[in-house]
């Protein structure tokens, strides 16, 4: 790896970490960060050192090996191990938040077809009274006039309203109002 590649890398994680700390949305996940950033802090210092060694000799190398799968390979697993335990908690969190907007919705799914169903009760009372109110008035005026059509001029006709049902019923009385 190049130097170049190599501190593009750093630099994309420490933009990634500055993006996730602002999405942080829990108090237990704070500490975590925390942690996390700390040991990417470390990792880094022990990076640095790394890369700070000459390229010299097979002494140096054998130091740079130590350090190498010693310090900086204990940091970065340390470092590795944190970020697993985060994206867990974050995915127990969305798993938790999913579980949460698909039982509202089932709710709300719920809420909406009884609402459905009352509604359309109440416009089958309302269709009803309404239906009535027409039927009854005709059925009436109907009887009304079969008795006359029979000759029996002498039934009480109860003129009650003022809409055209009313005015039939008013026009079948022989005697005036």
């Amino acid at each position: 790896m190049t130097k170049e590649v190599h501190d593009k890398a750093l630099e994309e994680m420490a933009d990634a970490m500055n993006r996730y700390e602002a999405l942080i949305s829990s108090p237990e996940e704070k500490p975590l960060y925390q942690e996390i950033r700390s040991a990417w802090a470390q990792h880094i210092e022990d990076d640095s050192k790394l890369l700070a060694m000459p390229e010299t000799g097979d002494a140096q190398f054998a130091d740079a090996r130590k350090l190498a799968i010693g310090a900086s390979a204990a940091s970065f697993t340390r470092l590795l191990e944190l970020v697993v335990n985060d994206v867990a908690r974050n995915c127990k969190g969305a798993e938790a938040s999913r579980e949460a907007a698909a039982t509202g919705y089932r709710e709300k799914i719920a809420l909406t077809l009884a609402l459905a169903v009352v509604a359309v009760l109440l416009a089958a009372i309302i269709a009803a009274l309404i239906t009535r109110s027409i039927i009854v008035p005709v059925r009436r005026a109907v009887e009304l006039a079969a008795t006359v059509a029979r000759g029996n001029l002498t039934s009480k006709i109860k003129v009650t309203g003022r809409d055209e049902l009313a005015q039939l019923h008013a026009g079948l009385r022989l005697t005036p109002v």
